[in-house]
């Protein structure tokens, strides 16, 4: 009687993972990540007031930010009239995708130590304190004034130091 041998199943093979392989996909992960990351923080670092939040609003169209040299470089009625002598102005105002409804300005601008606000402005006070995002300072009521510009346009007034927040 001959006996036919059982046939020894052969093994799957089981798929290898190169060493050398999965450095290099590690590495090309570690470098894309780290773009990206610079990527965000270049785009932050490149908007005016540059925070994560408003940098975003820019990217959906909500806002519009400009930065100026001179009060004289900012386009008429984006800026205060009395701000004068100011330098280093920026200027959020709202963009296209803005809610229609949205009309406000915000003005940030360097001032000369002892500039003092314009004839007219008197005390305001809010029920609350108003921040105004980004790098703006929180200010309470008892520091807001109300400054009268052209075309009977008030603006909220924050002087601290040689910077000046304005907005309306």
């Amino acid at each position: 009687m001959t006996t036919t041998p059982t046939p020894t199943p052969t093994p799957t093979p089981t798929p290898t993972r190169h060493p050398r392989r999965l450095a290099v996909t590690a590495a090309l992960l570690a470098a894309t990540g780290v773009a990206v990351l610079g990527i965000g923080a270049a785009l932050v670092a490149q908007s005016p007031g540059g925070s994560w939040g408003g940098r975003w609003a820019e990217l959906r169209g909500e806002t519009q930010t400009s930065a100026y040299a001179t009060a004289a470089d900012v386009p008429a009625g984006m800026a205060p009239t009395w701000i004068g002598e100011a330098t280093e102005i920026v200027v959020q105002r709202p963009g296209e995708a803005a809610d229609p409804e949205v009309r406000g300005i915000k003005v940030e601008a360097t001032v000369d130590s002892g500039w003092v606000p314009p004839q007219g402005c008197a005390p305001t006070a809010y029920s609350q304190p108003y921040d105004g995002g980004g790098d703006w300072p929180l200010s309470t009521s008892s520091s807001l004034i109300a400054c009268p510009d052209i075309e009977e346009r008030t603006w909220t007034v924050l002087v601290v130091g040689a910077q000046v927040y304005a907005w309306r």
